[in-house]
C-alpha cells in the first residue's frame, strides 16, 4: 500500500521538477495580500431560491488562474477545507469553498413569490435534495465562476473540483451534468471541469450511488478527466471503497508508460492511500500527512502545466440561457 502511494508521489514530484512548480512565498517572508486578492464571503441565490454562502479566494494570476471548488461531506461545512484552501490560494489558484444547502451558513431558502424565507432542515433531506445540491448549488457556483472568468479573473475552462465523502457523489453528479450540455456553434456551454479529487468517496448515500450513468459512469467523467482518489489506508472499508472507484476508472484510462518522463506527461489517474484512519476533510488538518501538497502537485501537473490546451477565451454565462 505504502509502496504504491510512494511511487505515485515520486511521479508527481518528478513532474513538478520537469514541468515547473508554482512559486510560493518563503516562510517568514510573506507579504500581506492586496485587497483584491483577500478572501471574501459571497452569498449567491440558487435558481430555487437557496441563499448559498461561499468563500472566494481570488488569484493574482487572473486569466491564468486555475479555479478549484471545494465540496464538503454530509454534516460538514466549507470551513472544513480551510487548511487546503489556504494552501491552494498560496499557490495562486482561485478557490471557492461552498456551504451546501442545509450546511454551514446556507440555511435559508426564499419562498417563491414572497420576500419570506424558510429554514432548511438537513435532517429532513432525501435523495431529491442531494440532486438539488448538484443541479442548483454547484450550478450557482459555476455561474459565479463564469462571471469571474469573463471579468478576466480566472480561466473557468481549467476547473477542478475537490469533494469529500458524500460530497463526492454530489460533485460527480454535477460534473456529469456539466459535461452533458449541448454544444452550440458560437457558445461554449459546460465541459469545463478537467480534473477532480475525491476524498474518501463512499459508494452510495440516500439512494444515490456513485457508480451511476449520471455520475462516475458518465463517459466524460470516467474517461476524459484527470482524477485523484484519496482515502485513509488504515481503515480497511474506506480504503476498499476508494480502491473500487480507482479500479473502475482505471479501465478507461490509458496504461501508465514505463518511461518516468512519459509517466509524468501522460498519467492522469492517481490513488493516494494515506497512513491514517482519518477520512475526508479530517485528513487535511493532520500535519503529519502530505495530502495537501499532493493535491497541489496534482493540480500543477494536470492543469497549471497544461494551460496551452485550455486557453482563456470570452464566455457568455450559460446559466442565463
Amino acid at each position: 500500500m505504502r509502496g504504491r502511494a510512494a511511487l505515485y508521489r515520486d511521479l508527481l514530484l518528478i513532474g513538478v521538477a520537469l514541468l515547473g512548480v508554482r512559486p510560493t512565498s518563503a516562510v517568514g517572508q510573506e507579504k500581506p495580500l492586496p485587497e483584491a486578492q483577500q478572501p471574501r464571503e459571497v452569498v449567491l441565490e440558487t435558481k430555487d431560491g437557496v441563499l448559498l454562502h461561499i468563500k472566494y479566494y481570488p488569484s493574482k494570476l487572473k486569466k491564468n488562474a486555475v479555479p478549484v471548488v471545494l465540496v464538503h461531506g454530509w454534516g460538514g461545512q466549507g470551513a472544513d477545507y480551510e487548511p487546503l484552501a489556504a494552501e491552494l490560494h498560496k499557490a495562486k489558484d482561485a478557490v471557492i469553498v461552498v456551504d451546501l444547502r442545509g450546511h454551514g451558513k446556507s440555511l435559508y431558502q426564499r419562498i417563491p413569490g414572497t420576500e419570506e424565507k424558510r429554514e432548511l432542515v438537513r435532517d429532513r433531506f432525501g435523495k431529491a435534495d442531494l440532486v438539488d445540491m448538484a443541479h442548483f448549488d454547484l450550478e450557482a457556483v459555476k455561474a459565479f465562476l463564469v462571471k469571474e472568468h469573463d471579468a478576466g479573473n480566472l480561466n473557468v475552462e481549467l476547473l477542478c473540483l475537490v469533494a469529500a465523502e458524500e460530497g463526492a457523489i454530489v460533485a460527480l453528479y454535477w460534473i456529469a451534468a456539466d459535461w452533458s450540455w449541448p454544444q452550440l456553434p458560437n457558445l461554449k456551454q459546460g465541459q469545463d471541469v478537467q480534473a477532480f479529487v475525491l476524498l474518501s468517496p463512499i459508494p452510495t448515500f440516500k439512494g444515490l450511488p456513485v457508480q451511476n450513468p449520471n455520475a462516475l459512469m458518465h463517459p466524460a467523467v470516467r474517461r476524459r478527466l484527470s482524477a485523484m482518489i484519496v482515502a485513509g489506508g488504515e481503515d480497511d472499508k474506506r480504503s476498499a471503497d476508494a480502491r473500487r472507484v480507482h479500479g473502475f476508472l482505471k479501465r478507461y484510462h490509458p496504461p501508465i508508460p514505463e518511461d518516468p518522463e512519459e509517466q509524468v506527461k501522460k498519467q492522469d489517474l492517481f490513488l493516494r492511500e494515506q497512513p491514517t484512519t482519518l477520512q475526508g476533510t479530517k485528513m487535511l488538518a493532520a500535519q503529519e500527512l502530505t495530502i495537501k501538497g499532493e493535491i497541489q502537485e496534482f493540480i500543477t501537473v494536470r492543469l497549471v502545466n497544461r494551460q496551452e490546451f485550455f486557453p482563456w477565451r470570452p464566455r457568455k454565462d450559460s446559466s442565463a440561457e
